[in-house]
C-alpha cells in the first residue's frame, strides 16, 4: 500500500477523499497526518474514529439486545 511504501501523501489524499470513512481509514488518515505533520488533522482524524468505533459498539449491543443479530 502507499503507506507500507511510504507515500503519504498520495495515501492521505485517498482518505481525505472518502465521503463516508469508516474505522479503519480514519485511523491510516491519521497515520498520513502524523507522517506529513499535521498533527491537529491527525488527532481530529482519531476523534472520529473514537466516535465511530462507539456508535459501532452501541448498534451491536443494541442489535444483540432486541435480538437481531
Amino acid at each position: 500500500t502507499k503507506i507500507e511504501c511510504g507515500d503519504f501523501a498520495a495515501a492521505y489524499a485517498y482518505f481525505a477523499a472518502l465521503e463516508k470513512p469508516d474505522a479503519l481509514a480514519l485511523h491510516k488518515k491519521a497515520v498520513c497526518c502524523e507522517a506529513l505533520g499535521r498533527r491537529d488533522e491527525a488527532l481530529a482524524a482519531l476523534d472520529r474514529q473514537y466516535e465511530e468505533k462507539k456508535q459501532d459498539c452501541i448498534e451491536r449491543i443494541f442489535r444483540e439486545a432486541v435480538g437481531l443479530s
